[in-house]
């Protein structure tokens, strides 16, 4: 909807912002699916944790929030996350 408004919405600054933050979410929406895995344990969420320096309440998911992922930067660290989740997944695959 937002590449569909009219083309003088689209000068504004609300409109770029709103582009950047949806260009933010279609990045980082890929990460936390790969985070939601079943192949995910503790020890990879602590993984996360470190390199992301962020403090995640995983373990709690009634408390436990998609922002609180997006406020962690985890794009700034999308290689070391997609190299910790398909590690768990190869893991995953071993242990059947």
């Amino acid at each position: 909807m937002c590449i569909r408004l009219p083309k003088d919405l689209k000068e504004w600054n609300a409109y770029k912002e709103l582009k950047t933050e949806i260009d933010n979410l279609k990045e980082v929406l890929p990460i936390i699916m790969d985070l939601k895995k079943p192949s995910i344990k503790a020890r990879h969420w602590q993984k996360v944790i470190e390199i992301s320096g962020k403090s995640l309440n995983y373990e709690n998911e009634d408390n436990f929030y998609m922002s609180d992922l997006i406020e962690a930067g985890l794009l700034k660290y999308a290689e070391d996350i997609v190299d910790i989740t398909d590690s768990a997944d190869k893991q995953l695959k071993i242990e059947f």
